[in-house]
């Protein structure tokens, strides 16, 4: 009884730790190609950054300037997550999950939309950022009942109208296993990306590269710009498979 009981826990962890961490993220292109970008003071440990314990200090305008310094990655992108009071036409409101994301999200994720089309740079230039959505395809099913015709429909949230302009694949729940996206929204429309805010990052690597040679890439980009980056920001960059 004491061998099946260890046994029994010893393979619930292992599920549980496998969803959790090492199973490649559903919907996703080459997903061994993908990487999780991290801030951390040195010695903090690989554990920690694969249970998404760290947090990337990096803001939406330095990772510009990090991507042309880091040929390792093909593209870097980042998002940050909320909640918002969600309506459409018809349907009763509700809490949804959003993500707040710069517009290679889902090229670096290498995500296609099932309708219409995804996010676009232009969607995300202020002042004249346009608030536009891409939905989830279980949104889409709950709030507009699989209508082929949702590209284009309104939606409202938090009291702001946006516009659908596209369904992510049915796969595809987001970057975060424990809480899956609603709904997708240009990050300049936040307003704590606005005020410098901080982004949570994923990356691809370039044909060729290492982890490694991404992580010694971008560790010297972020050394180079750290002088000029709020003190709370300069840390030292880990890069580890997603």
């Amino acid at each position: 009884m004491t061998l099946a009981v260890g046994l029994g826990v010893t393979m619930a962890a292992w599920s549980l730790a496998h969803w959790l961490l090492l199973r490649p993220g559903p919907g996703v292109q080459d997903p061994d190609r993908l990487a999780l970008v991290f801030s951390a003071s040195r010695g903090s440990s690989a554990l920690a950054a694969a249970a998404g314990l760290q947090v990337t200090w990096v803001s939406y305008d330095q990772h510009r300037e990090l991507a042309a310094r880091t040929p390792a990655l093909s593209g870097l992108a980042g998002y940050q997550e909320g909640e918002v009071n969600l309506g459409a036409a018809g349907a009763q409101p509700r809490r949804a999950s959003v993500h707040y994301v710069m517009p290679a999200y889902f090229t670096v994720l290498g995500v296609g939309p099932m309708l219409g089309r995804p996010l676009l740079p232009e969607d995300d230039v202020l002042p004249a950022a346009i608030p536009v959505a891409v939905i989830s395809d279980q949104l889409w099913t709950r709030l507009f009942s699989r209508d082929p015709g949702v590209v284009g429909r309104p939606v409202t949230v938090s009291g702001r109208a946006f516009t659908v302009v596209g369904v992510a694949p049915p796969a595809f729940r987001g970057t975060e296993r424990l809480r899956p996206t609603d709904l997708w929204l240009p990050g300049r429309l936040e307003e704590r990306a606005r005020l410098g805010g901080y982004y949570q990052f994923v990356a691809r690597l370039a044909a060729g590269a290492s982890f490694a040679q991404a992580e010694a890439q971008l560790g010297a980009a972020f050394g180079a710009i750290g002088e000029s980056s709020r003190p709370q920001v300069f840390r030292r960059l880990g890069v580890r498979p997603a």
